[in-house]
């Protein structure tokens, strides 16, 4: 996932918030969150169709941030 700013320089979003946002909004359809770097985060699945509940609900937001989420191997 990568944090789009709507207007501005992105916001610096610590871990713990995005894992807590995005927790309430996946619930049981994530198995964890990982951050690579400053404003680049991994969300980790349980399962395809985990993902693929994710993936097709786009797009995801925490307060006015956007969420761009893409596939990666």
């Amino acid at each position: 996932m990568t944090l789009a700013s709507t207007g501005g320089p992105p916001r610096v979003l610590s871990l713990q918030a995005v894992q807590q946002s995005m927790a309430r909004a996946w619930r049981n359809n994530y198995y964890g969150i990982s951050q690579l770097s400053k404003y680049i985060f991994v969300a980790h699945f349980q399962s395809l169709q985990a993902l693929m509940f994710v993936i097709t609900r786009q797009p995801w937001s925490m307060g006015s941030d956007n969420f761009l989420l893409e596939w990666m191997d």
